[in-house]
């Protein structure tokens, strides 16, 4: 029974149930009796739609660098369902909308759908993207719709992103290097300089390359680079140049090359080019003056040992100079006793002009004193061992020194006693003389001991 007005009726579907498993349109008929009912029966009709699903859905490619999007391209899968239940016939399509990017910026590969579900393949263009100048986010839409039957599934789409920076641009803090060497030295005294690379963003990948200008025939490369490649980590890399070894070989003169850091896809497009000038000097050539240096000592005699001073000189005539270090050493004649020469000066740095570098050279006058009399020596090297760190051909001067050691001097007196008279009270003083006989050039003096008084003089 109803009272006046207006009744609702609620009309609830049951999804479970198997007759509408599948898509499609259903109807059902409503009839009321009753009282005098108008608009009775009334038809209810449910439709059952397919849908769609997409996974994982939007799609981002990795970044790329303008001008450098890689060949091949990887694509992304997206996965497409078609949810259809008890149905079998419906299938799916794609259309690709391209948004802010240049037409057909990606492109889709379809693998099923028809019918049923599939995949999508979905790739950038790499005929498209040389050609794209403004470095910014593209981001275009596949939309997918359904296909083979009624009613259709509701269209879904999915965008897919690409974002293209700007082509780095490359910047090192060096436009130039310069080095300077020595011939027949390695690479001592030309040492080593860095170049640092910037990029603005980290993980750029640079390549480093080295061409030579006037590189005499035969000779080997003599510049170095490490690394010869890499990536620039934080945003930085730093590359080591120094001389080549294979440099002692070449002839004086001034050598030119060009270091250059190339990125692909990076400002400059021909790189970085940085130009290197190596400059050979002559060497210096070694001279010692002050030579041969000789001594003389006499066994048990009070002297001091003499000291003689050799100059050491390396000049080239070039400013600035170029000075040297050496070593002084001494081989011993055979027969010299060990010790017996006393270099005081073991090693040195020349000044590289004609002011001289003093090396001092005496003998032990404790092993003279127990040496037999006789001559000794033997030969003092002054050897070249810099600028650098290894020579090809050490220069070096050999002075020879000898030392004649004489015996201990000895004086003998005649006659070894002497007897005096005179008279009391007689003013005439009897003298006598005595006869030293001796080793020449023994120094001598004579002195009166006396037991009381200061009666006898000896002159």
């Amino acid at each position: 029974m109803s009272n006046a007005g207006t009744i609702p009726l609620l009309l609830a579907v049951n999804k479970n149930d198997a007759s509408v498993s599948a898509p499609g349109t259903y109807t059902e008929t409503v009839t009321l009796s009753g009282a005098t009912v108008t608009g009775s029966p009334f038809t209810v009709t449910f439709v059952v739609s397919p849908s769609i699903s997409l996974s994982p859905g939007d799609l981002t490619f990795p970044t790329y660098t303008q001008g450098n999007v890689p060949s091949p391209p990887v694509p992304i899968t997206e996965t497409v369902t078609v949810n259809q239940g008890t149905a079998n016939g419906y299938g799916f399509t794609t259309a690709s909308n391209f948004g802010n990017g240049p037409t057909n910026w990606f492109t889709v590969a379809q693998t099923g759908g028809a019918p049923g579900s599939g995949s999508l393949s979905v790739a950038t263009n790499v005929s498209v993207f040389p050609t794209v100048t403004t470095p910014t986010t593209y981001t275009g839409t596949v939309t997918v719709n359904s296909t083979g039957g009624a009613p259709g599934a509701a269209p879904v789409s999915f965008n897919v992103i690409l974002t293209v920076n700007p082509q780095p641009t490359l910047t090192t803090d060096k436009s130039s290097l310069t080095f300077t060497g020595v011939n027949g030295w390695l690479t001592g005294i030309a040492g080593s300089q860095t170049v640092t690379l910037t990029t603005p963003t980290a993980g750029v990948q640079f390549n480093v390359n080295i061409s030579y200008a006037n590189l005499p025939a035969g000779a080997s490369p003599w510049l170095t680079a490490t690394p010869g490649s890499g990536n620039t980590n934080a945003a930085t890399a730093v590359i080591t140049t120094s001389i080549a070894s294979s440099a002692s070989t070449l002839p004086a003169g001034t050598y030119f090359a060009t270091l250059a850091i190339v990125s692909p896809g990076a400002l400059p497009a021909n790189g970085i080019l940085i130009p290197v000038t190596f400059t050979v000097n002559p060497e210096a050539i070694l001279s010692v003056m002050g030579g041969p240096v000789t001594f003389a000592h006499t066994i048990i005699f009070t002297q001091t040992p003499a000291t003689q001073t050799l100059n050491v000189t390396t000049t080239n005539g070039l400013a600035p100079a170029t000075h040297a270090t050496f070593t002084v050493t001494d081989v011993d004649n055979a027969g010299t006793p060990a010790g017996l020469l006393n270099l005081i000066t073991t090693s040195g740095t020349t000044t590289g002009t004609s002011t001289p570098t003093p090396v001092q050279v005496s003998y032990s006058k404790a092993v003279a004193d127990v040496t037999a009399p006789g001559t000794y020596g033997g030969t003092i090297t002054v050897l070249v061992t810099g600028p650098g760190t290894t020579q090809t051909a050490p220069q070096s001067v050999a002075i020879p020194w000898s030392i004649v050691i004489s015996p201990q001097p000895v004086i003998q007196t005649s006659p070894s006693s002497v007897s005096l008279t005179s008279v009391f009270n007689n003013t005439t003083v009897q003298s006598s003389t005595v006869t030293l006989n001796s080793t020449p050039g023994v120094a001598f003096t004579a002195t009166v001991t006396s037991n009381g008084g200061n009666w006898l003089s000896v002159t």
